[in-house]
């Protein structure tokens, strides 16, 4: 690895310590291997999706709003080993989470009444069936920060699936999140509700085939006491 001038070298120490790290634990050559060419392209896609220092505003909240559906709703009733490999969202999944036939997309929303829809084929039925919309209403200013509820997902892997640790650890690269940069999330959020909807007939979406010929991609607004 060669740090470019423009690189920051901070994060190239990151980049390098933890390929090295990966490399350097397993056991066969041919395994390490593996381990470098997967490392490379999860920092290849992070460097793409993650430019600067930290995640945006947006990207924080979104994050904290999965780890406490995940942590909070599904796993006391999940095992925990299939709910990680089950979370999508980091690797760009169509929706946040994938568990057999059924897909959960999960919205933080932190004021109003509305969730953010990304594209026409996110709420799109014929995707997956069953659908759900998750709409985790966040509070500010108690509660946990984003770097103390990481820490609170990885005590519950390690508890309940430890083999699944370095997967959750993938996962929260795919998502922007690294330790380093802990000091620069201060903002507490606390789940003040959590409601799931049934995306089905009559829900209030956008599909492909029900959008005018020639319109090739948007993003929506959702009321939800329309829902």
């Amino acid at each position: 690895f060669t740090r470019t001038v423009g690189g920051k070298q901070d994060l190239f120490s990151i980049l390098a310590e933890d390929v090295a790290t990966r490399v350097a634990s397993e056991p066969e050559a041919r395994l390490a291997v593996q381990a470098l060419l997967s490392r490379i392209r999860m920092w290849q896609a992070f460097l793409r999706r993650h430019v600067g220092a930290r995640l945006s505003d947006a990207e924080e909240s979104g994050l904290v709003g999965e780890l406490l559906f995940l942590a909070d709703v599904m796993a006391p009733s999940a095992d925990v080993a299939a709910l990680v490999d089950s979370w999508q969202g980091p690797l760009g999944g169509l929706h946040d989470f994938r568990l057999g036939h059924a897909s959960i997309e999960v919205k933080a929303c932190l004021r109003g009444e509305t969730v953010h829809i990304s594209s026409l084929d996110q709420l799109d039925g014929r995707h997956a069936e069953p659908l759900f919309l998750a709409v985790v209403q966040l509070g500010t200013g108690f509660g946990r920060t984003l770097p103390e509820l990481v820490d609170v997902v990885r005590a519950l892997v390690r508890q309940s699936a430890p083999t699944h640790a370095q997967v959750l650890e993938d996962r929260m690269l795919s998502a922007g999140y690294i330790d380093a940069h802990a000091g620069l999330y201060e903002c507490r959020f606390e789940s003040r509700s959590v409601t799931i909807y049934r995306v089905a007939q009559g829900f209030p979406r956008l599909a492909r085939d029900a959008v005018p010929p020639g319109i090739a991609e948007c993003t929506y607004e959702i009321e939800l006491s329309a829902a």
